[in-house]
């Protein structure tokens, strides 16, 4: 790739403590009536993805999400729940799961 950096080194991704403490902290502030839902940007920083990969986990339903007037906004509990299990070993699952399908193959003629 002709790329100019390469973004997986300056974005390391969350180790499995700095997700419990995270998860705590926003459990904390709900409890706490400081905080209910978060933006995609609050969320994005504190999963630490970019605003594209927040953005496409909440289109395919990886996290939940409620739309008002077209502003996102991301509840506690969804992103305490994906800190806590992000149900990746699922997704894993099913894509080597549609893999297995025999496909049917199409003739096209020219």
């Amino acid at each position: 790739m002709n790329e100019l950096f390469d973004i997986k080194e300056l974005r390391k991704s969350l180790t499995q403590s700095e997700r419990k403490t995270a998860a705590k902290r926003i459990i904390n502030a709900a409890n706490l009536g400081k905080q209910y839902c978060y933006t995609l940007r609050e969320a994005a920083g504190i999963l630490h993805w970019s605003y594209d990969q927040i953005f496409d986990a909440v289109h395919f339903f990886k996290i939940d999400s409620f739309h008002i007037l077209g502003l996102v906004r991301i509840p506690w509990w969804s992103l305490a729940e994906y800190l806590i299990d992000p149900a990746d070993d699922i997704d894993s699952v099913f894509s080597r799961y549609i893999a297995s399908l025999p496909r049917r193959e199409t003739n096209v003629q020219s």
